[in-house]
């Protein structure tokens, strides 16, 4: 393990095998105002431009030390590209961007070219990122879930009845976001992903039963469909999904704060990593380094296999409180 590269420490941690210490660094979201400010890459522009993207995520490697470059900054561009309307929140640079209108017609949508608009930036700034840090460093790429694409072409609201109300209807949508996802994923991995981390903050709310069905076999079938590692997001209490996303062909769950890594790693019967989860508000953003430090040093005794923010970093965390972080893990090593 001597000699470990950034790149191999992180995909042993999540294929379990072992590592000399966790890695730390961010499957969400890495744009802070600080390291715009370093980078001279602003948002909006840097959730758009290809040049800009890179700019910003290789900062939060290059000046806070994450473990890791990641883009893009939100989940946005594969619902404007299914024909969702985007605030992309013009001339304020602490906001990520929004969907603000489903699909006109939902059931109608039809995948387009994902190497286009700002999908296609994304792919473009994966490629500028890898030419930058080779094989060293790992190249992550964001990317909305099958499901909550789905929710936003819907509407959220109207998805959620659906649901119940007409579910062949939402499984013909989910059909057809999750073809469209997978020809995305196999872009960026042929841009230079080394992982893909799909997004799924609404999976929570609709609990295991719906889950199993309107969601586990899409995110299978994107996992199983590339040639990378996988790993999935879910804000909230993911717990009750933990052992079905275990058997979903993923190789880690990111898991947000307010579920117990403890728990987690028995759920997970190590069949997947568990990535998680510092606080990004209380602790990252308005914590100072010693809750930081603590925080992390908690975090990794409960057995954590990558440290890493809860959700997506909030725009005012401070620098110096990524760097704790960072050096927090950098220091402990994993316990035989």
């Amino acid at each position: 393990m001597e000699g470990l590269s950034l790149k191999d420490r992180l995909l042993n941690a999540l294929l379990l095998k072992n590592v000399d210490r966790v890695p730390a660094l961010s499957v969400t979201q890495t744009g802070t105002l600080e390291l715009m400010k370093e980078s001279n890459a602003y948002w909006p522009v840097a959730h758009r431009k290809a040049e800009e993207m890179a700019k910003l995520a290789y900062a939060a490697y290059s000046v806070a030390g994450l473990e890791a470059v990641r883009v893009p900054f939100g989940i946005y561009a594969e619902a404007e590209a299914l024909g969702c309307e985007i605030d992309y929140h013009e001339g304020e640079t602490d906001r990520t961007p929004t969907v603000v209108k489903p699909a006109s017609d939902p059931e109608k949508v039809e995948p387009v070219d994902p190497a286009t608009g700002v999908m296609g930036a994304v792919i473009e700034a994966t490629k500028i990122l890898k030419s930058q840090v080779g094989e060293e460093v790992p190249v992550i790429a964001g990317v909305t879930g099958p499901f909550t694409l789905t929710c936003y072409v819907y509407g959220v609201e109207k998805a959620m009845v659906a649901l119940i109300t007409e579910p062949e209807k939402v499984e013909g949508v989910l059909t057809v976001s999750s073809r469209f996802l997978l020809d995305y994923c196999k872009l960026l991995v042929e841009a230079g992903a080394d992982i893909i981390s799909l997004l799924e903050p609404t999976s929570s709310i609709i609990g295991p039963d719906l889950f199993e069905k309107f969601n586990l076999e899409y995110i299978r079938t994107i996992a199983n469909g590339i040639k990378a590692l996988t790993v999935v997001h879910i804000c909230g209490d993911s717990a009750p999904l933990v052992s079905m996303i275990a058997e979903s062909g993923v190789k880690g769950l990111s898991v947000d704060q307010k579920v117990s890594i403890a728990e987690a790693k028995k759920l997970a019967k190590d069949k997947i990593a568990i990535i998680g989860n510092v606080d990004p508000v209380g602790v990252l953003q308005d914590g100072d380094p010693f809750q930081v430090e603590s925080e992390s040093r908690r975090i990794i005794k409960e057995g954590v296999n990558v440290l890493a923010p809860g959700c997506g970093l909030s725009p005012y965390t401070p620098t110096i409180n990524l760097k704790v972080m960072v050096k927090t893990a950098r220091t402990m090593q994993v316990e035989a």
